[in-house]
């Protein structure tokens, strides 16, 4: 299943390119019209009547290209994996041309909008799912990527520490954070690191440096609800030096 999406401007943050955090939501869209080109509907999981949301589990992204503006892209959508509670897809989102803009992975739950409970796929999908096998409709060339955790540090290393309130604008129906929220705060927790050893965003730019984001890896447990105060803490794992144009 394969999806036009033209960039909006919206999509676009200060670099003058789409923002990964746009990406999540070109991810949620192509996965909405696939499982709807296969007969089956969850319009109500993002409509205020309904009693239960959708939500990623888990999300793994690698940035091969930028986009911009006036671009339309191309999101294919297969199928990883479905249980009882989970359906896991791999994604594909690519210029016009062919070339590569993002590769990902997104595992999809299901849950109780009032207690935050998974929930069993429905039958439905099961069902429309029957006659369908991992990887069908997968694009010659493409690569699903795998969940990586960052691994233990060997020895202490400084954390950086921002407090925040869930806002009304971050949320969706039925209260719940909206997944690309998680990387804006992402974005803003290394700027604000960055800031604390001496290098603010003006300096960085000042310099004609950039700082590029290869790849994200989310394992989710539970999306707050607006209101909610959370700690966004982050720590360099690993330095390495890069040269580019």
């Amino acid at each position: 299943m394969t999806i036009l999406i033209p960039v909006r401007p919206a999509d676009c943050d200060t670099y003058g390119h789409v923002n990964n955090a746009a990406y999540i939501a070109y991810m949620e869209q192509a996965f909405t019209a696939w499982l709807r080109d296969l007969g089956v509907d969850i319009s109500s999981g993002w409509m205020l009547a309904g009693t239960d949301s959708w939500q990623p589990g888990e999300i793994a992204v690698i940035y091969n290209r930028p986009a911009y503006v006036g671009q339309t892209l191309t999101a294919t959508v297969w199928l990883e994996s479905v249980d009882r509670d989970h359906l896991a897809t791999g994604c594909a989102i690519n210029h016009a041309a062919g070339e590569t803009v993002l590769q990902g992975y997104a595992q999809w739950r299901r849950v109780d909008r009032q207690t935050g409970e998974l929930l069993p796929l429905p039958q439905e999908i099961i069902a429309a799912l029957g006659d369908h096998s991992a990887g069908e409709n997968k694009p010659a060339g493409a690569k699903t990527p795998t969940l990586q955790m960052p691994p233990d540090p060997a020895h202490e290393i400084p954390s950086f520490r921002w407090a925040h309130t869930v806002r009304r604008s971050e949320i969706r129906a039925g209260d719940w954070l909206h997944p690309a929220a998680l990387l804006h705060w992402i974005e803003e927790a290394v700027y604000i690191a960055s800031a604390a050893v001496g290098w603010p965003a003006e300096r960085i730019v000042g310099q004609g440096m950039v700082i590029v984001q290869h790849r994200h890896d989310l394992l989710i447990h539970a999306l707050p609800r607006r209101g909610e105060e959370v700690e966004v803490v982050s720590r360099v794992i690993a330095v390495r030096k890069i040269r580019g144009t």
